[in-house]
């Protein structure tokens, strides 16, 4: 463990800290599942599910102990808040940590498994911003320096090796970054989780079928709908194969300006909203039909950064929504809970979510009205982080290889 550049909390590496864990043996679910220590599990429920205990988080609340997010600071005589409410948060700072130091590859999801839900991982042999490779069998902690350095001077990150100015990898509270283009990407079938992927370029295209083989950097990424055929309800089975087959020549995605679009190029009907995570009760945006070979913007990043300067300034109640819905044949405006849909794709714009955790932990909350004091003001402009980023996004990958 180190102690922080500024004097403050001490900080450990997430891989190190992560691969200490798995060998501690004190967390249910969490081991490794084989003898040279390269691959291991982790305990994965979704918070959705009315058998969620208090053990289902324990991993994800020790790494925010690990950080020193948790125990809160106390505030005086304000009522501390229910630690339930915390553990969301917990939990995708923890996945964003995994995702974020490449020493970890997922190798499968089995969050939906109804009786033993986990994911299982890999150590991958390619050190990354600090971390050493995978462990030895008697591999401890060791003691390590986190990135500090404003991102991504020293950190490797994905899609053409990005750089921009912006917050610290500390600010962030993490130690690597993938590039701020990036989308977070998952596909479900009526609530089960078929495909999670990290879209890394400006554009990409959504497909039924062989994805085939990826071209340069101008070329858009292909992200191929999973075959249905394993889906245990064969009704189910058989209209998700349906609408699969009419998606082609498939759904195309680009970041162009401040905005993300969408295109249809196929005959089934796609339907769009932005709102919060699945589950919540948070209103969306009114849900949308997407028009067919007609380009049309899904996502605003100008809004969504005003909204959060005025999260930020105490001037909103709520935090803005970043989260995108695209529902295949399905209209999601009839009432019908999301998770629920035939075909379901939802987008995270990574940029977002980064900029929001960080704000969040800076004081501003949309969990409690009453923490308004708790607010701070923007010591920076997020503007300009955000055209600076797209303006070296797009001439990076603009470069001949």
């Amino acid at each position: 463990m180190a102690v922080a550049p500024d004097g403050g909390t001490p900080r450990v590496l997430f891989g190190d800290w992560l691969l200490g864990e798995v060998s501690s043996g004190r967390y249910e679910g969490l081991r490794w599942l084989d003898a040279a220590r390269t691959r291991f599990r982790v305990p994965w429920k979704h918070f959705a599910r009315k058998d969620l205990g208090e053990a289902d988080s324990r991993i994800f609340k020790a790494w925010a102990v690990a950080r020193g997010r948790w125990p809160l600071r106390s505030s005086g005589g304000a009522r501390p808040t229910a630690e339930s409410a915390f553990r969301a948060s917990w939990k995708t700072n923890f996945r964003c940590a995994l995702r974020c130091t490449r020493r970890f590859v997922m190798l499968q999801d089995n969050s939906g498994d109804p009786t033993d839900p986990h994911k299982v991982y890999m150590v991958t042999p390619e050190p990354a911003c600090g971390d050493t490779g995978p462990p030895p069998a008697s591999w401890q902690p060791r003691e390590a320096e986190p990135c500090t350095t404003a991102f991504p001077s020293a950190c490797t990150l994905m899609a053409g090796h990005l750089h921009v100015a912006g917050p610290t990898c500390s600010h962030l509270g993490l130690h690597t970054l993938p590039s701020l283009g990036a989308l977070d990407l998952t596909i479900t079938y009526k609530g089960r989780t078929v495909l999670q992927e990290v879209v890394g370029r400006p554009s990409c295209v959504l497909l039924y079928g062989p994805p085939g083989v990826g071209g340069g950097a101008l070329e858009p990424q292909r992200v191929a709908f999973p075959s249905p055929a394993e889906l245990p309800d064969q009704k189910q089975l058989h209209y998700t194969e349906k609408l699969l087959q009419h998606v082609a020549p498939g759904l195309q995605l680009e970041l162009r300006g401040l905005r993300l679009w969408a295109r249809r190029l196929g005959k089934c009907k796609v339907y769009w909203e932005v709102g919060g995570p699945l589950g919540s009760a948070s209103p969306s945006t009114p849900a949308r039909l997407l028009p067919r070979n007609c380009d049309t913007p899904i996502f605003d990043f100008g809004t969504f950064f005003q909204e959060l300067g005025e999260f930020q300034a105490c001037r909103r109640r709520g935090s803005p929504h970043y989260t995108i819905y695209l529902s295949f044949g399905q209209d999601l405006s009839v009432g019908r809970p999301k998770e629920k849909s035939l075909v379901l794709v939802k987008l995270e714009p990574w940029l977002c979510r980064a900029y929001l955790e960080g704000v969040q932990r800076e004081g501003a909350s949309s969990l409690d009205s009453g923490s308004l004091s708790l607010c701070l003001s923007s010591s920076n402009s997020l503007y300009d982080d955000l055209e600076h980023f797209l303006e070296h996004f797009l001439m990076e990958v603009e470069q001949p290889g």
